[in-house]
């Protein structure tokens, strides 16, 4: 195995670790050093990744977010109940709770590295959402006033908007259902 192809590899033992823990434990409750037992690796190891176990969580939202977004090029229409359904699954998988959320968006603005890797992942998520926007437009789902990486950019703005508020403790409907409103809301603003 090559040097890169061992550092995905590890990388991959730390998340993947990572997630089974939070899933078991929860976020607060689990620690660096039960990360590190689980994914075979040293304390040192796990800093050459990850600058705190807040940045786990961030990486978590776009790894796995890009990757399930993928999953939709090529498909056809309608996507508004693919997304929704994409929407669902990443709150059900990622399993938020308002302190977790909280934490989430402290260590995403705590330092310029933080935030220099939230306008990366940002970026990113656009970039591949926007495909599916465009196919959207194709088909007649949505507006073509509005440019396919505009409507991408609004829905991260969105997503994250929602969360925010939702983790301030603003309403007292749960994530899910303030998500739902927000882009039932947001897909009738951009239908065709």
């Amino acid at each position: 195995m090559n040097r890169e192809d061992k550092k995905k590899e590890t990388y991959n033992r730390i998340m993947d670790a990572a997630r089974k823990l939070f899933a078991e434990h929860g976020y607060e409750a689990t620690t660096v050093e039960q990360i590190t037992k689980q994914a075979n690796v040293a304390k040192g190891t796990f800093f050459n990744y990850f600058g705190s176990k807040e940045d786990i969580l961030c990486d978590m939202q776009s790894f796995w977010a890009v990757g399930e977004i993928k999953k939709l090029y090529g498909k056809t229409g309608p996507f508004v109940p693919k997304l929704m359904a994409l929407l669902l699954d990443i709150v059900s998988k990622l399993d938020f709770s308002r302190p977790l959320a909280r934490t989430m968006f402290q260590s995403a603005f705590g330092s310029a590295k933080s935030l220099a890797f939230q306008q990366t992942m940002f970026r990113e998520l656009i970039e591949q959402i926007t495909p599916i926007m465009a196919a959207g437009q194709a088909n007649g789902e949505f507006t073509k006033r509005i440019p396919p990486e505009q409507l991408a950019y609004l829905a991260v703005q969105t997503f994250f908007g929602v969360l925010s508020f939702w983790s301030m403790e603003m309403g007292d409907d749960s994530l899910t259902e303030q998500l739902v409103m927000a882009f039932e809301l947001f897909f009738a603003g951009i239908d065709e």
